[in-house]
C-alpha cells in the first residue's frame, strides 16, 4: 500500500528475504497500544510497514518529508560463530550503526539475530553466544534492541512462539521511533505555519506537508486524528479568505481569483480525489477544486468511521461556506454554474449517506432550491414558454464545465450525481419529475424526524409548482394539509395566506361547496384585511344564490359564530324545570362576519350533559331524580348554520387537595432516600388524568419540583412539564383538525328556537 511506514534492512539480506513476507503479512493482525508524548490518549492500533534497503543518501532527503521516510532501521543475520562476529560483523554493525548517527537515528534501530536449529547446538556447548557478544558490544544501555529469533521456515512449535514474541517486540520498537518521527514531523509542520506572513510562503505546499501527517493517522487506523488535520487545514483557508475581505490579499491567495471554468462537484471516491491532488501539487487548481478536495477527504473519512449523518451535516456548512467565500474573493462565475456544483456536491453526498436525519432532510431541501433556480434558468419550469436559444445555449455551457470522469460510472442502471443532473436538465418533463421526487423526498423525511412544519413549508412551495403546472388537485392537497397545521397551531399569519391561496384553487377546480365554504373561512377570519373580507363575503351571497337548489350547505362555524354565554330565563326565581316543560334561554352570541345577517331561523342543539365528577362521587353529590342537569358546553352544543364547536371544555368542582409523596424517576433507581414533593393534580396532569386549563390548550405548563433526602434536607429542585406530552405530540395526522369533508350535523332532537334572529357584526 502507497504510503506506508518505512522499516529498512541491512546486513544479511538473503535470510531477511526469505523471513520477509511472513513479517509483513503477520504485523497487522494484532493491536498494540500505542503510547504517546505530551499527555496524549493512548490508541490501541495496528501496524503495517512496508521494508527498503537501507540507503543513506534517501535517509538524508527524506527528512522533510513524513511519507517515505525511514521510521525503523534493522540489520539482519545468522551468524552463530562467535569468531565470525569478532573478525567482520562486529565492524559491520559498528560501521552501519555509525552511518545511523550521523544521520540523527542513532536511537531507531533494531538488530536481529536469526537461529536455526545447529546454531542452538552450538549455543548450548559455547560458554559466550553470539548474542551475549552482540548485546556486550553493541547493545550498550538499550541491549533489548538485540534480539533473536528462531528461523520459521521450521515446522516447530518453539519457532512459532519466537516468532510471536519477536513480532510483539517489533510492534513496541515500532511505535516508539514512529512516535519520535512524528513528533520531529509535527515540530516542522508549526515552524512552517509560523511562516505564514512572510513573503513567499504559499498555502498549496503547506497543505501537502501537514496532509501527509493526515495520511500517517488514517494508515494506522485513527481516523478522527486524521480528521482534525484536515479541520485544522480548513479552518487556516478559510480565516486566509476572511482576512483577505478586510486587509491585504496574499500573493498565492490571488491565484484563486481567476474565473472558473469547471464547477463538477466532488467524488468521495479516493481515486478520483487523487488527480486534484495532483493539481494542488502543480499549484494550479481553482477555489472549488481546492474546496472538492478538502470536503472529500473529510467525508471520506467521516465515512470511514460510519459517521454519515455528521456528512451530511458538514456538507450543508460546507455549501453555504463555499458559495460566501466565492463571493467575497469575487470570482467570476457562469450563470448557474454554482447551483450545478451544489446540485452535485449533494447527490453525491445523499448518495452515499443512508437514513433520515435532520442534516440529511435539510439537504434535500437545499438541493431542492437550487435545481428549481436551475429551472427557471434553463426555462424548464412549468407555465413558461419552451426554452429560448439563450437557455439553450446556457445549458450547453453549464454542461461544458462538467467533468464526467471525475464520477464513478454505477452499476444497475444507477446514475451518478452528473448523469442525473444532465437527464434533470435535458428537458422539461425530465425536470419535473425530478424536481417532484427531491421535494417528496425531502417532504418524507422532515416527515420521518418529527419537523412537520418544514415539511408544510415545502409543500406550500410545491403547491405553487401545481399551480403554474395547471395540476390545482395536486396544489389543493399540499394546501389543504398546509392549513390544519397551520391553523391547529395558531399561525394566523399562514393560515390566512393558504385560505385565500385554497380558495383560487377551489374557484379554478370548480368546486363550488369546498370554496363555499372557505369563502366562509375568510369572511369570519379577524386576521383577514377588511377588503378580503367584504370581497369574500359578497362572494358567499353570490355561491349561496347559485347554489340554492343544492339544499342545505353545512359549514363550520368554529370562527364564524361563537357561543359566549347562556342563561336560563325564568318567569319566576321558584321556577323549576322538570320533564316535559318549555324552557327559554338567553344566548349571547358572537359573529365574526363583517356585515349585520338577518337569519329567519336560529337553531341551537341542547345535549344532556353529566359533569365527570359526579358520575364516581358520592351519592351525595348526584343529581336529584327528576331534576336532569342541562349543559351548555362549548365542545358540543354549538351548532349554527350545519356548524358545531368542536373545542374542549368541561365543568369541574373545585376542592382542597392534600399533598403526596412521589418518587422521582431521575434518581429512584440510584438512591432510596431521595422522593419529591409534588401536589396530587399535578401528578394527575402528567399521567394524563387532567385536561389542564381549556383557555390555552397548547401551552407548557411549568412547575417546580423539589426533591428532598430522608433526613429532608433539600437534594435538588428541577423544572418539570406536566402536559408535554400533550402538546409535543405529532397532531397533523390525528385527524382531529379536518374540517372539510368531516362535518356532520349535531343532535337536533331537543332545541332551542328563534325567529327573526338579528347578528350585529362585531366591529
Amino acid at each position: 500500500m502507497a504510503g506506508l511506514p518505512v522499516v529498512s534492512y541491512a546486513g544479511d539480506r538473503s535470510i531477511f528475504a526469505r523471513l520477509e513476507s511472513g513479517i509483513v503479512s503477520s504485523l497487522p493482525t494484532a493491536a498494540v497500544e500505542w503510547k504517546r508524548s505530551y499527555g496524549r490518549t493512548s490508541k490501541s492500533v495496528y501496524v503495517e510497514v512496508q521494508f527498503q534497503n537501507f540507503d543513506v543518501d534517501l535517509l538524508l532527503k527524506g527528512r522533510k518529508n513524513l511519507i517515505g521516510q525511514h521510521v525503523l532501521h534493522t540489520f539482519w543475520t545468522d551468524c552463530s560463530d562467535v569468531d565470525v562476529y569478532k573478525n567482520s560483523l562486529k565492524d559491520d554493525i559498528l560501521s552501519w550503526l555509525g552511518t545511523l548517527k550521523k544521520t540523527g537515528s542513532s536511537s531507531d534501530w533494531l538488530l536481529v539475530l536469526v537461529e536455526n536449529n545447529s546454531s542452538r547446538a552450538n549455543k548450548l556447548l559455547a560458554r559466550t553466544t553470539v548474542l551475549d557478544r552482540i548485546k556486550q558490544d553493541i547493545g550498550g544501555k538499550t541491549p533489548e534492541r538485540c534480539i533473536s529469533i528462531m528461523d520459521p521456515t521450521k515446522s516447530d512449535s518453539k519457532a512459532a512462539e519466537s516468532m510471536q514474541t519477536f513480532l510483539h517486540k517489533f510492534r513496541q520498537f515500532f511505535l516508539q521511533s514512529y512516535n519520535r518521527t512524528l513528533n520531529r514531523f509535527e515540530e516542522l509542520i508549526r515552524s512552517e505555519r509560523e511562516k505564514r506572513n512572510e513573503p513567499g510562503w504559499n498555502f498549496c505546499t503547506y497543505f501537502l506537508l501537514q496532509e501527509q501527517l493526515a495520511f500517517a493517522y488514517e494508515i494506522m487506523g485513527l481516523h478522527e486524528e486524521a480528521l482534525v488535520q484536515y479541520d485544522e487545514l480548513d479552518a487556516l483557508f478559510t480565516q486566509f479568505i476572511l482576512n483577505s475581505s478586510v486587509g491585504v490579499s496574499p500573493g498565492w491567495l490571488e491565484a484563486f481569483n481567476t474565473q472558473l471554468s469547471d464547477w463538477t462537484g466532488f467524488s468521495l471516491d479516493k481515486n478520483i480525489n487523487s488527480r486534484l491532488r495532483t493539481n494542488i501539487e502543480k499549484c494550479s487548481l481553482s477555489l472549488l477544486d481546492l474546496r472538492n478536495y478538502l470536503f472529500s477527504r473529510q467525508g471520506s473519512l467521516l465515512l470511514a468511521m460510519s459517521r454519515g449523518d455528521q456528512v451530511a451535516r458538514r456538507c450543508l456548512t460546507f455549501l453555504h461556506n463555499t458559495l460566501q467565500e466565492l463571493t467575497i474573493m469575487e470570482v467570476e462565475c457562469v450563470q448557474g454554474s454554482k447551483e450545478i456544483w451544489v446540485c452535485l456536491c449533494a447527490f453525491e453526498v445523499l448518495n452515499n449517506t443512508k437514513g433520515n436525519s435532520l442534516h440529511s432532510a435539510a439537504l434535500w431541501s437545499f438541493l431542492r432550491e437550487k435545481l428549481l433556480v436551475l429551472g427557471g434558468l434553463c426555462g424548464l419550469t412549468p407555465g413558461k414558454t419552451p426554452p429560448t436559444s439563450s437557455q439553450l445555449h446556457l445549458v450547453v455551457s453549464l454542461f461544458g464545465g462538467l467533468m464526467d470522469d471525475k464520477y464513478l460510472k454505477l452499476d444497475n442502471n444507477q446514475q451518478n450525481p452528473a448523469e442525473r443532473l444532465k437527464e434533470s436538465l435535458s428537458s422539461a418533463p425530465s425536470f419535473q419529475k425530478n424536481y417532484l421526487d427531491i421535494a417528496e423526498t425531502a417532504i418524507s423525511n422532515y416527515k420521518h424526524i418529527g419537523r412537520i412544519r418544514c415539511a408544510r413549508l415545502i409543500g406550500m412551495e410545491l403547491a405553487q409548482f401545481y399551480l403554474e403546472a395547471d395540476q390545482v388537485h395536486q396544489a389543493i392537497a399540499f394546501l389543504a394539509d398546509s392549513l390544519k397545521t397551520f391553523q391547529f397551531e395558531g399561525w394566523e399569519k399562514l393560515s390566512m395566506k393558504t385560505l385565500l391561496d385554497l380558495a383560487k384553487c377551489y374557484k379554478l377546480s370548480q368546486e363550488d361547496e369546498k370554496y363555499l365554504r372557505t369563502c366562509v373561512q375568510i369572511a369570519s377570519c379577524p386576521g383577514a384585511s377588511s377588503e378580503d373580507r367584504d370581497l369574500y363575503f359578497r362572494e358567499i351571497l353570490s355561491k349561496l344564490e347559485a347554489l340554492s337548489a343544492a339544499g342545505n350547505i353545512i359549514a363550520s362555524a368554529d370562527d364564524t359564530v361563537k357561543m359566549v354565554s347562556a342563561t336560563q330565563v325564568k318567569d319566576s326565581p321558584e321556577d323549576k324545570t322538570v320533564p316535559g316543560c318549555q324552557i327559554k334561554y338567553h344566548l349571547e352570541v358572537l359573529s365574526n362576519l363583517p356585515v349585520t345577517i338577518e337569519c329567519e331561523r336560529v337553531e341551537v342543539s341542547l345535549v344532556y350533559s353529566v359533569p365527570p365528577e359526579t358520575v364516581e362521587g358520592s351519592a351525595a353529590s348526584r343529581p336529584a331524580v327528576g331534576q336532569p342537569e342541562v349543559a351548555v358546553r362549548k365542545a358540543s352544543m354549538l351548532t349554527m348554520a350545519g356548524g358545531d364547536d368542536r373545542r374542549g371544555g368541561g365543568m369541574a368542582a373545585g376542592g382542597q387537595r392534600r399533598t403526596g409523596v412521589n418518587r422521582s424517576p431521575s434518581v429512584a433507581s440510584s438512591t432510596a432516600s431521595v422522593f419529591s414533593m409534588m401536589d396530587n393534580g399535578d401528578i394527575e396532569e402528567e399521567s394524563g388524568d387532567n385536561t389542564g386549563p381549556a383557555d390555552a390548550p397548547d401551552r407548557l405548563h411549568m412547575r417546580e419540583r423539589l426533591e428532598y433526602k430522608q433526613d429532608k434536607s433539600l437534594y435538588a429542585a428541577r423544572l418539570v412539564c406536566k402536559n408535554a406530552t400533550k402538546v409535543l405530540k405529532r397532531k397533523d395526522s390525528s385527524g382531529t383538525i379536518l374540517k372539510d369533508g368531516q362535518l356532520k350535523p349535531a343532535d337536533f332532537t331537543n332545541i332551542l328556537l328563534g325567529w327573526s334572529v338579528r347578528m350585529l357584526r362585531r366591529f
